[in-house]
């Protein structure tokens, strides 16, 4: 009775016979509404160049399994959505390792490329992601952050919203970046809301227009902060968000010199590869520094506040698909920041996803740009960031948060828990 308890604690219960009413008239006793929606969805998602995502429960894969073997992986991809479609945080260590293992296996045995998890109702805690990270895998996608956006609502409407930020326990983009970070060896990939879900089915007065608005918004400001937007769209309400996922995706297209489209496994491959990021560094004469560089091809730089014309000299080699540079910067400063060795490791990493490359305890701390003797205080990432960089009156070496020139990326993911009517109603059971 997992799901009842769960509709009792982040949910309201009042409405359940037209909950269910909609179950049965989105999914079918047969399924053939939702798996032609599938195949629609990944259809328009690849007329526009973007290959969704779609965190799938492994029972639902394994009892409908030709229907998942029957796509292409370059079209679109699966990752696991639990076995069961459970809140692993309310299950036993041994049942927890014991379902994901079994969901690995049931991708694997059905030849279902799979990189990646998503927990089932967003719900983790420290104890799953440590489990998880003894899969191989290489990207979680369960944290959410909820975007400010304007809805509307009644009194009703409001407690089950209260509800549901009770249940994702969601981050604030206010006060932190919506970038992919490692959780152990694991990259976390965030997933912004509101998603179709609330803008669907939680508040019930929103016309079209309204929902693109939203998502709209939350597109234009990862835009500005080179953010990354995971946008979550279920499939079983595809049919009634096509047009607003067109258009959106119609407007991302148009951006595309700036937003890099990507699947999750490639965004948490690319996260990976960012950080080989190898640099050393000596202090010349005649005031130049020179920087030593081994970076992947597709990751860019900058030095941030300097405005003078720099003449550069860079000596450099392709191999394979990393660049080995020496670059001879004429400054007096070394463009990187120290750290001593009293700085968090959670600031260091915070540097690294920012991309800032540190350098820890060096004996020339005097001449860094920026040089760190403790963890600095903040309430809000995105604040300090943002006031670190106005302040900043040296020249400092940046990378590039995404591949080339993309200054943001973007995903389309939509969870898939349920073929048949009767697949969802078997999580009443737990099943």
């Amino acid at each position: 009775m997992g799901y009842l308890r769960f509709l009792k604690n982040y949910r309201s219960v009042d409405n359940l016979s037209d909950r269910f009413a909609k179950i049965l008239q989105r999914y079918g006793i047969s399924g053939n509404s939702l798996r032609q929606n599938i195949r629609a969805f990944v259809e328009t998602a690849n007329h526009y160049q973007m290959v969704p995502t779609f965190p799938t429960t492994a029972q639902v894969l394994a009892r409908h399994r030709k229907f998942f073997q029957n796509f292409d992986p370059e079209q679109v991809e699966f990752a696991i959505h639990g076995y069961y479609h459970q809140d692993y945080t309310m299950l036993s260590t041994a049942s927890q390792k014991e379902q994901m293992i079994r969901a690995l296996f049931t991708f694997q045995e059905n030849n279902v490329p799979v990189h990646g998890f998503r927990f089932p109702y967003l719900r983790v805690n420290r104890q799953v992601l440590e489990l998880l990270n003894d899969l191989p895998l290489i990207y979680d996608s369960s944290f959410p952050f909820w975007w400010a956006v304007d809805l509307p609502h009644n009194q009703d409407e409001a407690q089950v919203l209260r509800k549901m930020e009770e249940q994702y326990t969601p981050f604030s983009p206010a006060e932190k970046l919506t970038l992919p970070y490692f959780i152990g060896k694991l990259v976390e990939l965030p997933v912004s809301l509101p998603d179709d879900d609330i803008l669907v089915d939680r508040v019930n007065r929103l016309d079209l227009r309204e929902i693109f608005s939203h998502w709209l918004t939350i597109l234009q400001q990862t835009m500005e902060r080179g953010d990354l937007f995971i946008l979550q769209l279920h499939p079983e309400r595809f049919e009634i968000l096509k047009p607003v996922l067109t258009d959106l995706l119609a407007e991302v297209q148009r951006n595309s010199s700036h937003i890099w489209m990507a699947p999750l496994r490639e965004i948490a491959r690319w996260w990976k590869v960012r950080r080989h990021v190898q640099m050393e560094y000596d202090v010349l004469e005649n005031n130049r520094i020179k920087l030593y560089l081994k970076r992947p091809v597709e990751l860019e730089y900058e030095c941030l506040n300097y405005h003078v014309q720099l003449q550069v000299k860079i000596v450099g080699m392709l191999k394979s698909e990393f660049n080995f540079e020496e670059i001879i910067i004429p400054i007096s400063r070394i463009p990187l920041i120290g750290v001593s060795r009293e700085v968090s490791p959670e600031f260091k990493e915070m540097l690294l996803n920012l991309g800032f490359y540190y350098v820890e305890n060096p004996p020339e701390k005097e001449q860094f740009s920026v040089y760190f003797e403790t963890t600095p205080q903040m309430s809000s990432e995105a604040e300090w960031l943002k006031d670190f960089l106005t302040r900043l009156d040296q020249p400092l070496l940046r990378f590039n948060h995404w591949p080339g020139q993309h200054r943001s990326a973007f995903a389309v993911t939509g969870d898939i828990d349920a073929i048949t009517a009767q697949d969802f109603f078997s999580r009443v059971y737990g099943r």
